[in-house]
């Protein structure tokens, strides 16, 4: 049913774990990984190939080579990871709650079409009413035919102007919005615009960094992961943010059993050091000791997680 929205217990406080600052995209920090690994077992002639282990696969799947009916970029092609549909679970819950339906009923709008796993993972959470079609969004706003919606729900291509578009519509459109983009986009003058016209957006923080999917045809000719920036949730329920805080929050603490601990926070300033951008002037930098720790507790990482595969 619904979650109900009423006034709860402050949160619990979950910290992230810690990430490598200095790495800037995926493929180095795989690189470094191997690189320790190599040199932790005095094995330094196999090649970083040799030691990558396939990718897993999302646990949907989409379906074939992709054809798009609009002008796109290979880059841009990345699917969303499900944990980061599990990470807005609560939000959608209390999105529900505001407009009097059911998770199977709750109208949901991704404009930005990828593969198709965007309905297909929402699905696997319960939430069955999912648009996002092989369209263009841009032609669809021009003429008027967006699709009616509850909630818009989209991770969009970073190249160009897409985000500031992205978020132009949302800011028109009188509707919820969750909007999973990288964190230098608080640092945007298109951001800044935002926050000064009085919206007042919020922010769900991974407990890990996300992973995306670049499936095949795009980048490849095999479906690839990729996370090549630090990237959080951007949401905004109009003026029901309130209650959708506290239904994250309570819901949050009604389920201790959960694996996943997003954390929620309401204003920039209050962002983890861990997930602020490059050019933030709040950012600290890490000193030489802290980045030495951090690396010693990877590898740990890393031979606890062979140890368990054997």
């Amino acid at each position: 049913p619904p979650l109900p929205l009423f006034a709860s217990p402050p949160p619990l406080v979950h910290s992230l774990p810690p990430v490598l600052r200095s790495i800037c995209d995926h493929d180095a920090h795989s690189r470094l990984l191997a690189k320790l690994l190599a040199i932790k077992s005095g094995n330094k002639s196999k090649s970083h190939d040799e030691k990558q282990k396939p990718w897993k696969r999302i646990e949907v799947k989409g379906g074939g080579k992709l054809q798009h009916k609009f002008s796109v970029e290979d880059q841009d092609h990345c699917e969303t990871p499900g944990e980061a549909y599990d990470d807005i679970v609560p939000l959608l819950m209390a999105v529900c709650s505001n407009v009097g339906k059911r998770p199977d009923e709750l109208m949901i709008y991704d404009p930005y079409y990828c593969n198709g796993l965007v309905a297909q993972n929402l699905q696997a959470r319960g939430f069955h009413k999912v648009y996002n079609k092989n369209e263009d969004f841009y032609e669809a706003v021009r003429s008027g035919k967006t699709p009616a919606f509850d909630v818009l729900v989209t991770n969009p291509p970073y190249s160009n102007d897409h985000v500031e578009r992205l978020f132009s519509f949302c800011t028109s459109c009188d509707k919820p919005w969750m909007v999973l983009v990288p964190n230098y986009v608080y640092t945007k003058d298109y951001y800044e615009k935002l926050l000064a016209s009085g919206v007042r957006p919020f922010y769900v923080i991974p407990p890990t960094r996300y992973e995306y999917i670049s499936p095949a045809g795009s980048r490849g000719s095999r479906e690839k992961k990729t996370s090549p920036f630090v990237s959080f949730w951007f949401m905004d329920m109009g003026g029901l943010n309130s209650n959708a805080i506290r239904a994250f929050r309570k819901w949050m603490i009604q389920n201790p059993e959960l694996e996943r601990r997003p954390q929620l926070v309401q204003k920039l300033r209050d962002l983890p050091q861990k997930m602020r951008a490059m050019f933030d002037p709040q950012r600290r930098r890490l000193r030489k000791k802290q980045r030495q720790a951090m690396r010693r507790k990877l590898l740990r990482q890393i031979e606890d997680k062979s140890a368990k595969t054997g």
